[in-house]
């Protein structure tokens, strides 16, 4: 009976002693990857079937933006002695409410008679365009989000000059076209294979520098 007693009193400091632990320990536990996405990752080696879902503040849902409804234009290219050129574009909203855009344009451009020039499109930055990975950027009623796209000069001579672009925004279908015949700086393409031949675009982004930095 005493021995049966001891054991039970052990018991008592052993359970203790793991509540103070519990106790002073929080939700992080070291080694483990914790999302704010859909999905949770548990602890290695857990059995548990209730993912434990981390804290988050109060979340307000932006309306998304529609592109039938917003406005393009582009700023004069910029060149450098890098070989560079950038072409910044301007993302007005005119209507009355805000609204939120998040992810790359997608991007054609045309040659004077309407062809289709084959650049290959790379959105993981380059000289004159960020690597950065897109954002969700709320544009105000009246306000501007921006996009840059850049490309290298033609080392072995022009194939044909980019006359138009065709834009297509993130959340929409239909395109808007841009013409660049205005442009100070050379915007050509320089044949398949060339390295002049790959158009960097930047994301969305709620100011112009944010489109060109690294």
């Amino acid at each position: 009976m005493l021995r049966l007693m001891k054991v039970a009193g052990l018991g008592s400091v052993v359970l203790v002693a793991l509540l103070g632990v519990a106790g002073c320990t929080s939700g992080y536990v070291p080694g483990t990857a914790v999302s704010t996405g859909a999905s949770t990752q548990l602890p290695s080696g857990s059995s548990s079937s209730t993912p434990v879902v981390p804290r988050s503040g109060p979340t307000t849902t932006q309306a998304l933006c529609d592109g039938a409804a917003l406005s393009l234009e582009v700023a004069d290219a910029e060149g450098g002695g890098t070989g560079q050129t950038a072409v910044l574009m301007t993302v007005r909203n005119p209507g009355p409410t805000a609204c939120m855009l998040k992810g790359y344009p997608r991007l054609t451009a045309l040659d004077a008679s309407g062809t289709v020039l084959p650049f290959t499109i790379h959105y993981g930055g380059s000289q004159s365009v960020t690597n950065q990975q897109p954002e969700a950027v709320t544009i105000g009623p009246g306000g501007s989000a921006f996009v840059t796209f850049g490309k290298y000069r033609c080392d072995v001579g022009d194939k044909a000059q980019v006359q138009e672009v065709k834009v297509i925004l993130p959340n929409t279908s239909a395109p808007t076209v841009l013409d660049l015949t205005a442009l100070s700086h050379d915007f050509a393409f320089c044949g398949p294979g060339d390295p002049g031949s790959e158009l960097a675009v930047s994301p969305v982004e709620p100011t112009a520098a944010k489109t060109r930095s690294h």
